[in-house]
């Protein structure tokens, strides 16, 4: 069960990590969107923030009671 764990951890790391570079991405094209007075790239940098945060969130949670669920199992 170590090896499932480590390896259910290790992929909601990489997922966590693609979140985090979703909200880095996200406030480049908000100050990008603000600088040029461009609405589009504006929303865009918001939608990306809010959507990447929330990602970050609910893959920690997931995560989270997975490895509580497999650390349950009993043979």
């Amino acid at each position: 069960m170590d090896i499932i764990t480590k390896i259910i951890t290790t992929i909601g790391g990489i997922i966590g990590v693609l979140a985090a570079i979703s909200v880095l991405v996200g406030i480049k094209n908000i100050r990008s969107g603000m600088s040029n007075d461009d609405s589009r790239t504006l929303d865009k940098g918001i939608e990306q923030v809010i959507v990447g945060g929330v990602m970050a969130l609910v893959v920690t949670g997931v995560v989270a009671y997975v490895i509580t669920q497999v650390g349950n199992i009993r043979f």
